[in-house]
């Protein structure tokens, strides 16, 4: 019961303000003033989504395990939405993705030039995680079919990380030397014994034996 009673003072200001939009919506429609009215009506499908994951997503949340974010503040990306619009913080997420790539460029160039300590491009980085952050929980809201597939895609990713683990295995090989071959940090691939010299590191993956 207490559950039910927290899911009903979430969603009832919600439902409020989406009879509101509605009203506003009709008015317009009645004025004919087409532009107003479409942009109640995306405030309508806004507020539709927020109250339908306000009631809903709780749930799906106990029973898979996939919504357990306590520290996100549900009231203030809610208001976000209602008050940008659906369409705004769409643009506002390809932005926020954009800058954290931009950032993360510039912290990989930094290091493959061997610049020491570069920490303001790393609490750059830090900062525009935030921001996607934050603009993904609403986009989560607008979308909340997002968490049977990111349990569908956890499950494969576990299925390949395993499937390659017992390749790595048979092959002699170690997580750091995989992330090597595939252009990070770890060490340099070594060949197991018996193949090459004794353990003697061989090429990079996607490098010739010359080192080119």
């Amino acid at each position: 019961m207490d559950e039910l009673i927290r899911r009903v003072d979430v969603a009832r200001p919600l439902l409020e303000k989406y009879r509101e939009v509605k009203r506003q919506a009709e008015r317009a429609r009645n004025l004919r003033n087409l532009g107003s009215c479409l942009a109640f009506r995306s405030d309508m499908e806004t507020l539709r989504a927020c109250i339908q994951i306000a009631v809903e997503a709780p749930a799906m949340g106990e029973a898979g395990g996939m919504i357990q974010e306590a520290a996100v503040r549900r009231p203030v990306l809610q208001d976000a939405l209602v008050m940008y619009g659906q369409q705004a913080q769409i643009d506002m997420m390809l932005e926020e993705m954009a800058e954290l790539s931009k950032a993360l460029l510039k912290l990989r160039r930094a290091k493959k030039h061997e610049i020491t300590e570069p920490l303001f491009l790393v609490k750059n980085v830090e900062e525009e995680i935030a921001d996607v952050q934050i603009v993904l929980n609403q986009m989560k809201l607008l979308f909340p079919g997002w968490g049977i597939w990111m349990q569908a895609k956890l499950q494969r990713l576990e299925e390949r990380i395993e499937k390659e683990r017992w390749a790595d295995a048979d092959e002699g090989r170690t997580a750091g030397d995989r992330a090597a071959a595939a252009g990070g940090d770890g060490p340099a691939v070594r060949r197991p014994p018996g193949e090459g010299g004794c353990g003697a590191a061989g090429p990079v993956q996607g490098e010739s034996e010359a080192g080119t």
